[in-house]
């Protein structure tokens, strides 16, 4: 086996194809963040299988692919409405409505496995938040068998979704442990959960009813994990690790993953693509990068990218702990426009940010810093990040109140000294990626996922759309030797 020799330029890119744009199942609300796909064969042939914010599920008819021209949109082949709700419980076993994330098809053991999470989750590290299901194709039904957590790891490092860990792998290295759950990054700036600040994969065996009750801790073998509360974290590369912890707020980098945050915008996708001669971890991420804030249960951050990692899984192997594990190579992306193949080596990139903008003054009264511009600044109500003025306490990244064209107010320090000196300038600070597509979508891709039969690998970036709709492009590759 080769080390990481995935090629992601043609001819391996074979084309992509369009999500529907409008849908009449599942209810128009349920539709508008669907999230995770994974592949379901059903009788020889492949379907695309989505999970929406209700938790109902879609399979879609794959179409042919275009590789530049007109895509063709992908229709539906079999609904099946929310059938997990007695399962998904926190950890005193109490139900709850959650929210929807990534799901997983284990087409050798005809088993789906869907993953949620509570919204913001301050209170419960140790939520389960894995739900394994069978699903009944000709009567569009599912039967959900138990949910559970994972021991020693945090819940927000584990609730993104799951792959299949290559035979060729487990059987060295995680023995009986075949479903690889993760993926980290949610809501990675938040206090609680344990998460994880990088690309999380955790070796599983399939949970099984009979010996892993409901919603018991299932035994784990992590592969990586960026644990957020490491201690280690501040003392050597190339550990991500926190620069400074007090309020207003918390500039964090990561040495081995270059100055990038992974921010809590994510649905943080990986999938490992294997054939005879080729294997890696692949994730699909949002980064940010430069000055990064996290205030008012608030991200901010100066730039941005559309990036996938790649990860070699003899090194994974091979590090001398999971928190060590560096990326073999990594894309800047570029995803195209409705009718166009992405560019995986977008050296544009990054996103943003705004325009940095003259200050003119700024003047104090008590705790509150009031901030004048020569010209419309764009903060709009969110972050900013101030350099240049004197004392240095006016400076940084802060939270905006009271904002209208060319003023706005931040709390400061009621000692500093007013009006505030020097060349002064403010830079708005991005709270959500921008859209991936040229059509004006948000940011959220709908995930990745490989097809180990077709040795095809899918990533689906729909966005974050009105209402009713789900739609956005998937692009295909293929592997096969």
């Amino acid at each position: 086996m080769t080390e990481s020799d995935l090629n992601y330029s043609s001819p391996f890119y074979v084309g992509a194809f369009k999500m529907p744009e409008t849908l009449s199942t599942c209810s128009s609300a349920a539709t508008a963040n669907a999230q995770g796909i994974t592949i379901m064969y059903e009788s020889g042939t492949p379907y695309l299988l989505t999970q929406a914010a209700n938790y109902c599920m879609v399979a879609f008819n794959i179409p042919a692919l275009v590789v530049s021209g007109t895509y063709n949109t992908a229709t539906v082949a079999k609904t099946f409405p929310d059938f997990a709700s007695s399962k998904r419980v926190d950890q005193n076993g109490n139900t709850f409505g959650g929210t929807a994330m990534g799901i997983f098809w284990d087409e050798d053991a005809d088993k789906l496995y869907q993953f949620y999470m509570e919204s913001y989750n301050a209170c419960c590290p140790n939520n389960p938040s894995m739900v394994q299901s069978t699903l009944n194709w000709a009567a569009g039904t599912g039967t959900a068998i138990g949910s559970w957590r994972f021991s020693n790891i945090g819940v927000k490092a584990v609730q993104s979704g799951a792959l299949r860990i290559p035979d060729y792998y487990a059987n060295t290295y995680t023995p009986g442990k075949t479903l690889g759950v993760g993926f980290g990054g949610n809501f990675s700036a938040g206090g609680t959960g344990s998460n994880s600040m990088g690309p999380t994969v955790i070796a599983v065996a399939p949970p099984n009813i009979a010996t892993n009750p409901q919603g018991s801790a299932l035994a784990n073998t992590p592969l990586m994990y960026y644990d957020a509360f490491l201690a280690t974290f501040a003392q050597a590369p190339p550990y991500r690790f926190l620069r400074g912890t007090t309020t207003p707020a918390l500039n964090q980098q990561l040495d081995s993953w270059p100055a990038a945050y992974w921010t809590w915008d994510i649905v943080g996708s990986c999938a490992w693509p294997y054939t005879a001669t080729k294997h890696g971890i692949v994730c699909m991420t949002n980064v940010a990068a430069g000055y990064l804030q996290y205030v008012a249960s608030t991200v901010g951050y100066q730039q941005g990218f559309h990036r996938w990692y790649i990860m070699d899984p003899e090194a994974v192997a091979e590090a001398s702990n999971v928190w060590s594990v560096e990326s073999d190579s990594y894309f800047d992306v570029q995803y195209g426009s409705a009718n166009s193949p992405p560019d995986l080596n977008y050296s544009a990139y990054p996103l943003g940010p705004a325009s940095v903008v003259n200050v003119t003054s700024i003047t104090r009264s008590g705790t509150t810093a009031t901030v004048t511009t020569a010209t419309p600044h764009g903060v709009g109500s969110q972050s900013a990040y101030i350099t240049g003025a004197t004392p240095s306490g006016y400076n940084g990244g802060f939270f905006m109140t009271n904002v209208n064209s060319t003023t706005f107010t931040y709390q400061v320090n009621s000692s500093l000294s007013t009006p505030a000196t020097g060349t002064i300038t403010v830079q708005r600070l991005m709270n959500d990626m921008p859209a991936p597509m040229s059509s004006g979508e948000a940011s959220h891709g709908i995930g990745m996922t490989y097809d180990a039969v077709a040795e095809r690998l899918y990533a689906c970036v729909p966005g974050r759309p009105n209402s009713n709709s789900i739609r956005g492009v998937c692009y295909v590759w293929d592997f096969t030797e």
